[in-house]
């Protein structure tokens, strides 16, 4: 399993499926700094979990970033995907047999 299949599996919740089993997840304790003091007093009394709170937002930011780099690196091959299916339309739609009357997507069908 590879570190983004484990987020994946974590952010589902995928904790206890014989997918997962043999990844069990260990909680670290990381220190984390609060600027307002004010802010954990109030999520204390509105009951936050804060741990499970930063755990899920630190999810959503790694896979944001995740995919932000897989397509700084891959922007090339998307931009000549593209030009290819503006060019020449889709693969294989001549072989579509829904949305004929929409046409292929190209100009003059």
């Amino acid at each position: 399993m590879t570190l983004w299949e484990g987020w994946q599996a974590r952010i589902r919740g995928c904790r206890r499926s014989y997918k997962c089993q043999a990844y069990s997840w260990k909680k670290q304790i990381v220190p984390i700094r609060i600027r307002k003091s004010e802010v954990l007093e109030e999520a204390r009394k509105l009951e936050i979990n804060i741990s499970q709170t930063v755990d899920v937002l630190l999810a959503n930011e790694v896979r944001r970033l995740y995919w932000e780099k897989w397509n700084e690196q891959n922007k090339d091959a998307i931009a000549a995907y593209n030009a290819r299916v503006a060019a020449h339309g889709l693969p294989l739609t001549k072989y579509r047999t829904w949305g004929a009357a929409l046409g292929d997507g190209q100009e003059g069908s």
